[in-house]
């Protein structure tokens, strides 16, 4: 008999300084990586305190699976500085970039005592942004990455004033940090780069381009993060009831979410699940266009309830205008609710690989009237055929592919089957 040398499963440490199964988000689409990268490798998992409560409490609800979970905390400057998150949100990069030299000496030490194959970057992840993983001396996989997607042009003036002033600004902060020399060196000296959306993968040197791996973390939550089996009882939606449920900014959209109503169906409604600085104009918006009475404001509610509004839901409008994902569309198309989409950035990407197209209208950007109207017509598309198919609509499967195929680039000889207990 034969006996056939198998390789082991490589070992992969990964930085996710916003990991978190329980919530939505950012740190819920990087745990859904996380999750699907620990099927092709034994993932060590160096995190922030601030998700550190509910990684332990997940290990503990699955002690057999193979994460390995360790804390890294940043700096105490660094700590004091992040109280100050809002003044400027760019006082969180600063936080950051020093959590992540502190994550690159916690993995050498790792490494010493026992040895990795590659070091996965997968949280907060930009094109235009340096990251130390290029100092460790191990294969790398940086990303996913996002950061080029961009308002489309003409729908600027649906930012509103405090929106305009966002883009210009992010359009020459990003302008700049991408032409720095440590932006150009993580992305020459990265293994394998993996990009959440074509759009950030032009954004990539020329020579990176051809390589480059389209992982869309939202496309890969997970099904705590999805709020599938959970809901609170008795909570119903009203009839003809769209859900808006990102945050209410500019840069979500939501000028375009309430103009559509003016075009839909009257029995269409629309209910604001968040909250942000765009609502008093939201309402005074609502007010001259004379669907007050079909608008509703709810505000942040725990995500029970907003699941359990989502099982009964005629839809969700998305219309981010730069969205490397959409967790929010994530977790609607998971829960199989239909849904009317924004063709473009991450958004488009999810839903042009829909499941079932029936049940995903997909409006492409023009001008800010002809996509409101739009987008009214499709609200009334599905009001007009409800289905009562609530199966998911999420397509997992290239983006699951993806994380096999990064991690057999970065690390030839890896054993890509899962452990016993993925099987």
């Amino acid at each position: 008999m034969t006996y056939q040398h198998r390789p082991r499963r490589p070992r992969v440490a990964v930085w996710a300084y916003a990991c978190n199964p329980a919530v939505g988000s950012d740190p819920g689409a990087t745990w859904g990586y996380v999750h699907a990268l620990s099927t092709h490798a034994d993932v060590v998992l160096l995190h922030s305190p601030e998700d550190a409560d509910d990684l332990r409490g997940w290990k503990a609800d699955h002690p057999d699976d193979p994460i390995e979970l360790v804390e890294v905390a940043e700096p105490r400057w660094a700590s004091i500085l992040a109280r100050g998150y809002g003044l400027h949100r760019q006082l969180r990069f600063i936080t950051y970039q020093a959590w992540l030299r502190h994550a690159l000496a916690r993995t050498r030490e790792e490494h010493r005592i026992k040895s990795f194959d590659a070091v996965s970057h997968a949280s907060y992840g930009n094109y235009w942004f340096p990251s130390p993983i290029r100092k460790v001396g191990l294969p790398t996989i940086w990303g996913p990455i996002g950061g080029g997607v961009r308002t489309p042009a003409r729908l600027w003036p649906t930012l509103g004033v405090a929106g305009i002033i966002a883009e210009v600004e992010r359009s020459l902060a990003l302008g700049l940090t991408a032409r720095l020399p440590g932006t150009r060196q993580t992305q020459r000296a990265a293994t394998v780069v993996v990009v959440e959306t074509e759009e950030t993968r032009r954004r990539l040197r020329r020579d990176r381009r051809p390589d480059a791996v389209v992982v869309n973390r939202a496309a890969i939550i997970d099904a705590q993060t999805a709020g599938l089996g959970q809901g609170a009882a008795g909570v119903n939606s009203e009839p003809g009831e769209f859900l808006f449920t990102s945050a209410l900014w500019g840069k979500k959209g939501t000028w375009l979410a309430l103009a559509a109503l003016r075009f839909a169906d009257p029995r269409a409604r629309l209910a604001f699940v968040n909250h942000g600085y765009e609502q008093r104009r939201l309402e005074r918006l609502a007010q001259r266009w004379g669907v007050e009475d079909r608008v509703r404001f709810l505000g942040r509610i725990p995500r029970d309830e907003l699941f359990a509004r989502m099982r009964t839901a005629s839809g969700l409008v998305f219309t981010g205008l730069r969205e490397e994902g959409g967790v929010a569309l994530a977790e609607a198309m998971r829960q199989g609710l239909p849904v009317v989409v924004l063709d473009h950035g991450g958004a488009g990407l999810l839903a042009e690989e829909a499941l079932d197209p029936r049940r995903v209208q997909v409006v492409p950007p023009g001008s800010p009237r002809a996509t409101a109207r739009k987008l009214g017509r499709a609200m009334t598309v599905l009001l007009a055929d409800p289905s009562a198919d609530r199966s998911s609509t999420l397509n997992v499967g290239p983006h699951l592919e993806g994380i096999g195929r990064a991690v057999r680039s970065a690390i030839p000889a890896a054993d890509p089957s899962p452990p016993e207990g993925h099987r």
